[in-house]
């Protein structure tokens, strides 16, 4: 999932002013809008996949040219712990678990992930936002 920020050029330009200051306010803000949104993405995600929905994580926040990046969810440090969850959101052939279910399409919970993104986009935004506005006011 990727959110876009649009109608913050203000904010943006203030903070491409301040240089490296700004690079790092920007990078604190989305790191905590990313951590806001993380148990409420936990909630959602599927409960038959073992420890899968705890190990999800904000992952590397950093900057490129003059977007920052942040996600939220899988990365290859917690892959092992998380595949199940991986494979929940897109379906999977099972072939498996006693020959039950052996050569059935698993789609039950596909897109679950794209569902819990949008359910926290608002509060994300408006936390990046408010904290964006609050540390350039103490800066200057």
């Amino acid at each position: 999932m990727a959110l876009e920020v649009k109608g913050i050029d203000d904010i943006s330009r203030t903070l491409e002013s301040l240089g490296k200051a700004g690079d790092k306010v920007a990078q604190d803000a989305v790191k905590k809008s990313l951590k806001q949104a993380l148990p409420k993405i936990r909630e959602v995600a599927p409960e038959d996949t073992g420890a899968g929905k705890k190990k999800l994580k904000v992952t590397k926040v950093k900057k490129y040219r003059k977007s920052v990046w942040g996600g939220v969810g899988i990365d290859r440090t917690n892959w092992e712990a998380t595949k199940g969850i991986y494979f929940q959101h897109y379906g999977y052939e099972n072939h498996g678990w006693g020959d039950r279910f052996k050569g059935m399409r698993i789609s039950k919970h596909v897109g679950w992930f794209d569902r819990a993104t949008q359910t926290v986009e608002k509060e994300v935004l408006d936390t990046l936002e408010n904290t964006l506005l609050s540390e350039i006011d103490k800066i200057l």
